[in-house]
C-alpha cells in the first residue's frame, strides 16, 4: 500500500463500525515516518492520537528516542470541524509539500444533513482532492463507513451508505473494504480496480496493548 505514497492516488477505505478505519490511517502515518514521508492527517472528530505513531516507531526497535520524535514531526495535525475548514486545508495543500494526505471519516460532514446541497457539496470535495492528488502526485486516503446487517456482515453494495454517486468512481482510482481479522490483522479487500490483491497489516506485536485490536 506506501506505493501509493509515491505515485499519486485516491483511495478509499470502508467499512463498518470499529472495522480499524482510524487505525489504519494511524498505521499509514507510521509508516510513512519511517519512510521519512511527510503526512498530513486531516481530523473532524478528534480521533488523531499521536500517542499511537511514537509506539508504533518505538516498536521497531531501530530508533532512539530523539530519532522517533524527529520521525513524528514529518506528521501534520490539522482540524476540520466543518465543511468550510476542510476546503480551506485543501487549499493550503495546493502550496505545501505533502506527499500524503489522509482525511478521517469524510461522510461524518454530511451523516446528520438530509437536503440535496449535501450530496452536491460531497462531490465537490471528491473532484478538489482528486484533483490535487492528480495535479501534485500526492497520495490522499479518506474512510468512509457503511452500514452493516444484523449479522455483523457487510450488506448488499446498494443498501451500503457510502459515498455510491455515479459520477464519483471516475476520480476514485482505488477503492478497499477495511475489517478486523484475526491475530491483531487489518484486512483489506479491494473492490476498484478488482485485480488488485487483497492486503492484510498488521501491527508490532510489541506494541502497546491500548493499540491491540
Amino acid at each position: 500500500m506506501t506505493e501509493f505514497t509515491t505515485t499519486g492516488a485516491l483511495v478509499e477505505f470502508a467499512g463498518g463500525r470499529q472495522s480499524g478505519k482510524t487505525l489504519l490511517l494511524h498505521i499509514m502515518c507510521s509508516i510513512n515516518s519511517l519512510k521519512n514521508t511527510k503526512t498530513c492527517y486531516v481530523d473532524n472528530v478528534g480521533r488523531f492520537d499521536p500517542e499511537f505513531i511514537f509506539k508504533y516507531l518505538e516498536g521497531t526497535q531501530t530508533l532512539k528516542n530523539n530519532e522517533i520524535y524527529a520521525k513524528m514531526k514529518l506528521v501534520s495535525h490539522a482540524r476540520a470541524y466543518e465543511v468550510g475548514d476542510l476546503f480551506s486545508i485543501i487549499k493550503k495543500l495546493w502550496i505545501m509539500d505533502y506527499a500524503c494526505v489522509v482525511i478521517d471519516d469524510l461522510l461524518t460532514y454530511y451523516s446528520y444533513r438530509q437536503d440535496r446541497n449535501a450530496k452536491e457539496e460531497i462531490r465537490n470535495i471528491i473532484r478538489e482532492i482528486a484533483l490535487l492528488a492528480l495535479c501534485k502526485r500526492v497520495c490522499i486516503i479518506f474512510t468512509n463507513p457503511f452500514l452493516v446487517d444484523s449479522n455483523n456482515k457487510f450488506a448488499s453494495r446498494s443498501t451500503t451508505h457510502e459515498l455510491r454517486f455515479n459520477d464519483i468512481v471516475r476520480y476514485i482510482h482505488f477503492k478497499a473494504i477495511i475489517s478486523k481479522g484475526m491475530h491483531n490483522m487489518l484486512e483489506c479487500e479491494f473492490v476498484y480496480p478488482a485485480k488488485l490483491e487483497n492486503m492484510k497489516l498488521i501491527l508490532f506485536p510489541r506494541a502497546s496493548k491500548k493499540y491491540r485490536i
